[in-house]
């Protein structure tokens, strides 16, 4: 058997080779026979060369002329390439937002035109064969206003799996396998005409940021070419073709990678064709620009006739008009052009947009202040759950508190149920300053033990006038965990938060909120000790009070079985944070009322 030469080794194989040989010989020199004499020797060694490092590190650093700075904060700075840079963004936001409002505008006069049709002959409702004659109607008139027929909605693309969009494309594909063989060629994939779309119906105030008026100062007069396909597509499509082709005359490749790929590819140019084009220019867009269709349709509830409200039809497109406006409107206000939004940048938004809301209208001049800094944190508390402090759009634009906030905007008047009206910035100011005894505009520990639930707050809730149905502990490692102000004062904007985390129970979007209030010894784990030192102000008041209730130990039980957990009387922070039950968790052990109706569930 032949040894292999040193250097026909790898280089790995070598230096293993000769590490093994000098900790042989070290060994042999230093008489390590036993394992733990081995152990402590290499230990020694690694301590004694981390040493000389650090001695070489440290003479190094202080013979050197200049202060050491990492290699990240010496980069070359060019304020001409950062101004260029910055107005290249600016110029580019400019030019998106005028082509999203000429897409509004559109949306606009889609919107009016589709209230026509459907108030013709002064009837409430519509069957879904009036509806789809209906449809047919609105069809003629964008092909004759727009040169287009409306597209299919986006949910027949984005709704679909990519397992499912595989089999789709998988058929397609067989289809024109047949079709080629027939001698129909192979066609390119055309283009899906432009959706017609469509502008904010409210005026521009003066406070609109100042890429706005670059875009009313430069309009885009170029001609609209809705229903053409423009160069750059054309460039695309036929990128695509020879990609086919080349992909057919593959022979190499499997045929199930074959229809992987080619699945993929698909998948991902029937999402790049579903978004809206303005003549050459392709953008994406969170929010696709909505059109009447059967999905509309089948989206508003039925009567007993199985026909629709128009009026619901009509409240549903107005919401995905409104929605398609605001993501417009956050963009503008985006300044660092990342999708993302601070908490300045969103109340700007709100202070710009509150007074062209008309339920908002009756709402005084001093309150908005205070009513920007209710809609931002309602915003920031179910989005921002880290606390980072800035929101991503796309996740704002998608979420179902947006829900509530667009439907404020289509209101006529204030709605008491809806969060971001200006009756509950009204009520949640004046608990505050119920709360302030001491007129100085903040509150203590002392002045949260007598804070009252509901909006507008209920005082008379079985309780005596000066005790809080939260018990003290909850209100005492609040203000440890979330006040960081001198003497543990609480402004209006973390008062703000103290009020969604309460009212909202057993509702719980922040469970690490919660925790870090539980948890007090820090340990990550909750024990029925800890439980029943929560628990016991919650018990006594009921008690107090005259009620039936359980014993405490019972209680401790029952809600240690509200959490999935590996060990029947320890709950870890993983496990509290991915359970659903963790806001009723809460609430139970720190509300007596919240526990006096949970408890009476059934009879209610």
């Amino acid at each position: 058997m032949s040894l292999a030469s040193p250097s026909s080794l790898p280089p790995i194989a070598l230096a293993t080779q000769r590490l093994r040989t000098f900790a042989a010989q070290e060994e042999q020199a230093h008489g390590l026979t036993t394992s733990t004499a081995l152990e402590e020797w290499a230990t020694q060694s690694f301590e004694a060369e981390t040493e000389r490092i650090n001695r070489e590190l440290v003479q190094r650093r202080s013979q050197a002329s200049v202060t050491f700075l990492p290699a990240l904060y010496m980069r070359g700075r060019d304020p001409a390439a950062d101004e260029t840079t910055r107005l290249l963004h600016s110029t580019c936001k400019a030019f998106e937002l005028d082509l999203r409002f000429k897409e509004i505008e559109k949306l606009d006069e889609m919107h009016a035109h589709l209230w026509t049709l459907l108030s013709a002959g002064d009837r409430t409702s519509i069957s879904m064969e009036a509806y789809e004659q209906l449809l047919h109607d609105f069809n003629e008139w964008a092909a004759e206003h727009y040169g287009a027929q409306l597209l299919p909605p986006p949910s027949t693309v984005w709704d679909v799996s990519e397992d499912e969009d595989e089999c789709i494309l998988c058929r397609r594909e067989v289809k024109e396998d047949d079709h080629e063989k027939s001698g129909g060629g192979n066609s390119s994939p055309s283009m899906s005409p432009l959706r017609p779309p469509v502008s904010l119906a409210r005026p521009l105030s003066a406070s609109t940021p100042p890429v706005l008026a670059a875009t009313k100062a430069a309009p885009n007069d170029a001609p609209f070419t809705s229903g053409t396909r423009g160069a750059s597509w054309d460039a695309v499509l036929q990128h695509v073709k020879r990609y086919r082709d080349q992909q057919r005359s593959d022979t190499s490749a499997s045929a199930s990678s074959f229809m992987r790929s080619h699945a993929h590819f698909e998948h991902l140019l029937r999402l790049a064709e579903d978004q809206p084009a303005l003549g050459n220019v392709l953008y994406l867009c969170s929010v696709p620009p909505p059109r009447p269709d059967v999905q509309l349709f089948l989206s508003c509830p039925r009567n007993a006739e199985r026909a629709v409200e128009i009026a619901a039809i009509y409240q549903t497109f107005a919401k995905q008009v409104s929605l398609v406006k605001c993501e417009a409107e956050l963009i503008m206000w985006d300044s660092n052009n990342d999708g993302r939004l601070s908490e300045d940048e969103v109340e700007n938004y709100v202070r710009d947009l509150a007074p062209r809301i008309a339920a908002l209208q009756a709402m005084s001049k001093d309150m908005l202040p205070f009513y920007c800094c209710t809609v931002s944190r309602r915003l920031f508390w179910d989005l921002d759950p880290g606390n980072r402090g800035v929101l991503r759009i796309h996740s704002l634009l998608h979420s179902g508190i947006m829900d509530e906030w667009v439907s404020l905007q289509l209101m006529t008047e204030d709605d008491t149920q809806n969060w971001f009206g200006a009756l509950v910035t009204q009520q949640l100011y004046n608990k505050f300053v119920l709360l302030d005894t001491r007129n100085t505009g903040t509150l203590n520990v002392e002045n949260l033990r007598g804070y009252k639930k509901g909006l507008p707050t209920v005082l008379d809730d079985g309780l005596p006038p000066d005790v809080s149905p939260l018990c003290s502990l909850f209100i005492d490692r609040y203000f440890e965990t979330n006040t960081l102000m001198t003497r543990s004062e609480m402004d209006y904007r973390k008062f703000v938060d103290f009020v969604i985390a309460v009212e909202l129970l057993p509702q719980c979007s922040r469970p690490y909120f919660f925790w870090n209030i539980l948890d007090m010894e820090g340990t990550g784990v909750l024990t029925p000790m800890i439980v029943n030192q929560f628990f016991r102000e919650t018990h006594a008041k009921l008690v107090a009070a005259g009620l039936d209730v359980p014993s405490r130990e019972t209680v401790v039980q029952e809600v240690f079985d509200l959490i999935e957990k590996a060990e029947s009387l320890l709950i870890t922070r993983d496990e509290f944070v991915r359970s659903p039950q963790a806001g009723l968790f809460v609430a139970l052990l720190i509300d007596c009322l919240s526990f006096w109706t949970y408890e009476n569930r059934e009879q209610r």
